[in-house]
């Protein structure tokens, strides 16, 4: 079935490769200097509110279990590690020193749709899908750099993004397509001394041409039509929540927070509301839902996460909780639904989200009895795949 399992994610550990052979392209890029800016005071503009973590626990089984598609695994990859479900079904992964290979759930066909050219190559991560294009990034541990691909679906052709990006071993990506098929994409490299590394772009894939948006930033969403993002200082542990207007290029300061033990960490959305969460890191928190009518944060949800946290437009987050919270002998993942207070009673492997639908890595015996670094095999588990009503 699937070879060695790593638990590596889309705001986590970001180790991927680079692929030789391909064409550099020549971008434009552009750092958005005049904006508008909603000047806001250097305090938290909202009050927190308090509670406890009162959801109510669901089936997993009845609710998705039962409806779902069995999806087998493409047997002459072994090492395939999934990381992206599309918004048509299909899973993304990369095999190692191989290249990418998509799995389409609904017809159980597979295919390498990107082969590995540069033997130097560490590792390699999708990190976004739409219905015409691919974001991968390939790492090299030796040099410590990266290159950042576009690939073309249809016709299998790949562009360079950013090639030879200076970047620590560990860096997170946070990256989507907007509706009208622009990239958007995050890069945190982990440096306390200086955390203008960290830089948001905007990216049109048909034309190549790339914009940085701000800096200092992570944790980019789509809400309501605009683009939104934390800006952080850490020099004055003061986070903001940014307003991004793509079509005029207007920035606004809608939340602002400033604490010496915690900061704004994630955002998400869901169709009808925002939430954020408040953290020491970005591994764990406190979510409130963003009043903004009474100038408050609704306490909703506290979590701790290894590190892999998912979420979509229709308020479902996944995330990896520590062993300690379940005496799990393999990682636990952790199902909820901000918007309806809903926490499955989930104990599978992890999780995959997409606006559509959800793929999930279901054991088929104890977890004590799967071998570290065998969790992907025909005979410990399988893929389920379900597309929401």
């Amino acid at each position: 079935m699937l070879g060695k399992y790593r638990v590596i994610s889309i705001v986590l550990l970001s180790i991927c490769l680079a692929s030789c052979g391909q064409q550099k392209n020549t971008q434009e890029t552009t750092v958005q200097e005049s904006v508008t800016t909603v000047e806001q005071s250097k305090s938290t503009n909202f009050q927190l509110g308090k509670g406890s973590n009162q959801f109510n626990t669901v089936s997993f089984n009845e609710t998705f279990n039962n409806k779902s598609v069995v999806a087998h695994y493409a047997e002459e990859y072994p090492d395939f590690i999934p990381q992206v479900l599309s918004e048509d079904g299909k899973l993304y992964g990369s095999v190692d020193h191989v290249g990418i290979l998509e799995i389409d759930l609904k017809t159980n066909q597979s295919q390498l749709v990107h082969e590995m050219s540069d033997a130097t190559v560490s590792h390699q991560w999708v990190r976004a899908v739409n219905q015409n294009w691919v974001f991968f990034e390939e790492f090299n541990n030796s040099k410590e750099t990266a290159n950042f691909y576009i690939l073309n679906r249809t016709t299998g052709e790949v562009k360079t993004v950013k090639a030879d990006e200076k970047m620590p071993m560990i860096h997170h990506i946070t990256a989507f397509f907007t509706e009208d098929a622009q990239l958007v994409f995050n890069i945190v490299k982990d440096s306390k001394k200086d955390t203008s590394l960290n830089s948001l772009h905007l990216l049109d894939p048909t034309t190549m041409k790339e914009q940085v948006i701000d800096q200092n930033t992570f944790s980019p969403v789509l809400f309501d039509g605009k683009l939104y993002y934390i800006r952080y200082d850490a020099t004055d542990n003061y986070s903001e929540v940014v307003q991004y207007d793509r079509k005029n290029g207007d920035m606004k300061v809608t939340l602002t927070h400033q604490s010496a033990t915690e900061h704004l960490n994630q955002l998400l959305p869901d169709k009808h509301e925002l939430y954020v969460s408040l953290g020491t890191d970005l591994k764990s928190g406190t979510i409130y839902h963003v009043n903004q009518a009474e100038k408050k944060y609704d306490w909703v949800y506290g979590y701790a996460s290894t590190g892999f946290i998912q979420q979509n437009h229709l308020g479902f987050m996944s995330y990896s909780a520590t062993d300690t919270e379940s005496g799990r002998y393999k990682t636990p993942y952790r199902l909820i639904d901000l918007q309806h207070h809903n926490k499955y009673d989930y104990d599978g492997s992890m999780v995959f989200l997409s606006e559509k639908g959800m793929a999930w890595i279901a054991f088929k015996k104890d977890t004590k009895e799967i071998p570290k670094g065998e969790t992907f095999r025909n005979e410990n588990s399988e893929i389920h795949y379900v597309e929401f009503e």
